[in-house]
């Protein structure tokens, strides 16, 4: 049976090939739905498919790609609810605008937790 996983990722998200990341996973698992950057730094996940499936995605989801320094995941399972061809990247806006944003947030988080790490060693 059919599964919805629903998810929002934060921490240094955005920037780091992140949303590339999740999409050649999940596509490599045959899974549809998308993957989106947040006004608000996070990343929204959207994947449905076979519940072993959408679990090994989710373990990917707190990882992340090589950069990001993912800080929470908030995920829900649920039933199929979506109707989607393929697993796709959403993009806010055009190409230079949606990648404008998630460099922002990148410098903006980087700095955020290079202090919060400098501060924990003391």
């Amino acid at each position: 049976m059919q599964q919805t996983l629903s998810a929002s990722i934060y921490g240094n998200v955005q920037g780091v090939s992140f949303r590339a990341y999740v999409q050649k996973f999940a596509r490599n698992l045959k899974l549809t739905g998308f993957v989106e950057n947040k006004k608000n730094g996070s990343v929204k996940v959207v994947a449905i498919g076979k519940e072993e499936d959408l679990k090994k995605l989710l373990e990917v989801l707190h990882t992340g790609p090589l950069f990001a320094k993912v800080v929470d995941v908030v995920y829900d399972f649920g039933d199929e609810n979506g109707n989607f061809d393929t697993f796709e990247v959403k993009r806010n806006g055009n190409y230079f605008v949606d990648q404008f944003n998630a460099y922002f947030w990148f410098v903006k988080n980087f700095f955020k937790y290079e202090t919060k790490k400098r501060h924990s060693r003391n």
